[in-house]
């Protein structure tokens, strides 16, 4: 049985939903593998042990699902079952292969998921004809709440990070409201990381990679910044090289969806199509980021 998401059926009977339920749970599941997947190619442990978390609790959702559907003498679907058709799901296959997928772009996603199952469970079960039907769709609709409220309390640990707060102590976590202000924000986030940039270059140089130092430097004279660089006190241990790019990544990271805030909620034109050009330079450097780590890990093998 074929069925949006979007657009649910009223005469869904209670076997249906059994089926739809179970194969949801495991699509979620299948989601968050795929996840896990891109945040290792994106070396990004921590989010790698997060979405692994997640896929066993979507495991063991979909087991109390399968009892539920058995005590209700219906039949589980098999593992192949396909799941309802989804629009959301092109757009996270996309994302699965996108150059910045950071962990909470793709936490964001899966809360979209569990929020657009949640609506149809809900809608099935303001307009379906019968009793039983309701109950059931009601009590699959409170699974996908309790995986909302995860969810998106995964969402904002993986926001707060350190370089978010950093950033957000030099421009502030409002959108600017002229486009004067966000050039002005623009520029102090900007000479951020670019100072930023400097300071790992350093540390590469004392843990004794040059190439790593060099890109550094090269992606910190790439920023137009109208306040020159000036060092950071030095406050942290110099680290590993592969620490050092995880942290320049990071930044990186944290530079490029503050930018695409201000794209995505922009209310002038100006200011949006500003803000996706300095989104697409961040682009630009975490792939040689990228490339630089994968070529210092081959290097390490």
């Amino acid at each position: 049985m074929a069925v949006g998401l979007q657009t649910p059926p009223s005469d869904v009977t209670a076997e249906n939903l059994a089926q739809i339920a179970v194969s949801l749970e495991r699509a979620a599941a299948a989601t968050y593998c795929r996840l896990a997947e891109e945040m290792g190619r994106l070396y990004n442990p921590a989010a790698v042990e997060m979405f692994e978390r997640l896929v066993a609790v979507e495991q063991e959702q979909e087991q109390e699902v399968i009892d539920q559907v058995k005590k209700l003498g219906l039949t589980v679907p098999p593992a192949a079952t396909a799941p309802p058709e989804d629009k959301t799901g092109e757009a996270e296959e996309r994302a699965a292969h996108d150059l910045v997928l950071t962990p909470w772009r793709a936490l964001n996603l899966a809360v979209q998921n569990e929020r657009s199952a949640f609506e149809f469970f809900t809608s099935i079960a303001a307009n379906c004809e019968t009793d039983e039907v309701r109950q059931q769709a009601e009590s699959f609709a409170s699974l996908k709440l309790e995986h909302l409220a995860l969810l998106r309390l995964e969402r904002k640990r993986a926001y707060r990070t350190a370089e978010r707060t950093r950033l957000e102590a030099i421009v502030g976590r409002d959108i600017p409201r002229s486009f004067a202000a966000f050039k002005a924000s623009a520029d102090k986030l900007l000479a951020a990381l670019r100072e930023r940039y400097q300071r790992l270059g350093n540390d590469a140089d004392i843990a004794g990679d040059g190439a790593t130092a060099g890109l550094l430097r090269d992606l910190a004279a790439e920023i137009d910044a109208e306040r020159s660089a000036r060092p950071l006190p030095d406050e942290e241990a110099v680290g590993a090289v592969t620490d050092i790019l995880r942290d320049a990544l990071r930044e990186t990271e944290a530079a490029f969806d503050a930018f695409m805030a201000v794209a995505e909620k922009a209310t002038d034109e100006e200011m949006a199509k500003a803000a996706q050009v300095l989104a697409a330079a961040c682009v630009r450097r975490l792939e040689r980021l990228r490339d630089r780590l994968t070529a210092h890990l081959e290097a390490l093998a």
